[in-house]
């Protein structure tokens, strides 16, 4: 999306919610996605908000253009820009560099359908091809910055080391707050740096074209006997959806700040937030409408808004202005060498 008129109220919310950059999903180089990043950094500019990249599983063979892909972000959204909007993240010691994040990264060479077919994974790319991929990259940008950290969506703590990333970022919001505090253990026993999401759970819509082997996800947190055409129901979904948003914000926050783990050694800090605009997951902050609103198609497709359809931003926005109201060190806004730097 290209739309000025689009994008200044989504920058806004996000920047008035005290967050500090977005991670835009990059399907390669020449996708829709990559030709809207000027636009969408013009207007994250105007309202302090830096931008990073979450890189999607756009081709098969994606893991062999690696560092070729995140060296073309950077010259074209940094170096050619003057680095007005691009995130450069800053440690606790100072040191700083960029920060990527991608996803699919860590896979089976094989897996086993409904069906019980075991066929080969498309996108695997072995840990070897990884590692080469992300030493070059370092090689490459060891002049520019003190560090990159590049970071997989991976619980697996064997591979994800030995492909030379640096960390894991989660997405799966079915990844609960509950477990964040065994997962960081892990990660920290094997030198990773971790970062698990704030959300406020899954709730998708059934698609309209039903694939093979396809499962209704379920609804997340956990709730029995949720009833999406009752009013009262809707209500209660929220309600969790909301108490997740909290348990997890908190979740994230105590291990990334343990002074135990990998990341408060390291002095870094990164949370995401999943998901900005992620409809079709049903785990999107962007305001919806507010049931009163929805109009009868809108009915008819099952959305399950509630009566305020703005209580994920205006939670999110309560927790975060909470931390930096209390001057909580590792949220760091201060200018270095005209950028800021994210909360």
């Amino acid at each position: 999306m290209r739309a000025k008129a689009v994008l200044e109220p989504q920058a806004r919310w996000i920047a008035d919610a005290g967050v500090g950059a977005i991670a835009l999903s990059w399907w390669g180089r020449g996708s829709d996605q990559d030709a809207n990043v000027p636009y969408v950094m013009d207007v994250m500019k105007d309202h302090d908000v830096k931008v990073t990249f979450a890189l999607e599983p756009y081709a098969d063979y994606r893991g062999q253009r690696y560092a070729s892909d995140i060296l073309y972000l950077i010259e074209q959204y940094g170096d050619k820009r003057g680095w007005d909007a691009f995130l450069v993240l800053k440690n606790e010691d100072g040191s700083e560099g960029p920060v990527f994040k991608g996803f699919r990264c860590i896979l089976p060479r094989e897996s086993t359908d409904c069906h019980g077919v075991t066929r080969p994974v498309d996108d695997y790319t072995p840990d070897a091809v990884w590692r080469a991929q992300t030493d070059g990259l370092r090689d490459a940008l060891r002049r520019d910055f003190d560090h990159v950290t590049l970071l997989a969506d991976s619980l697996e703590f064997a591979r994800t080391p030995a492909s030379g990333f640096d960390g894991i970022g989660i997405y799966d919001n079915n990844v609960g707050p509950e477990t964040y505090a065994g997962y960081a253990a892990g990660a920290s026993r094997a030198g990773l740096l971790f970062s698990f999401n704030v959300n406020p759970g899954f709730d998708s819509i059934v698609p309209r074209t039903i694939p093979d082997c396809y499962a209704p996800p379920a609804f997340v947190p956990a709730a029995a006997g949720l009833d999406f055409a009752r009013a009262d129901d809707r209500e209660r979904a929220a309600q969790l959806s909301q108490q997740r948003i909290v348990d997890s914000f908190a979740g994230t926050v105590q291990v990334q700040t343990d002074p135990a783990l990998t990341n408060a050694r390291r002095g870094f800090f990164l949370v995401y937030i999943n998901s900005f605009n992620e409809w079709h997951e049903g785990h999107a902050f962007e305001p919806m409408k507010d049931a009163a609103d929805l109009t009868p198609a809108e009915r008819s497709l099952g959305y399950h808004n509630p009566a305020r359809g703005d209580y994920r931003l205006a939670t999110l926005g309560r927790l975060v202005q909470g931390v930096l109201a209390g001057g909580g060190g590792s949220f760091d806004r201060r200018p270095r060498r005209g950028l800021s730097w994210p909360a």
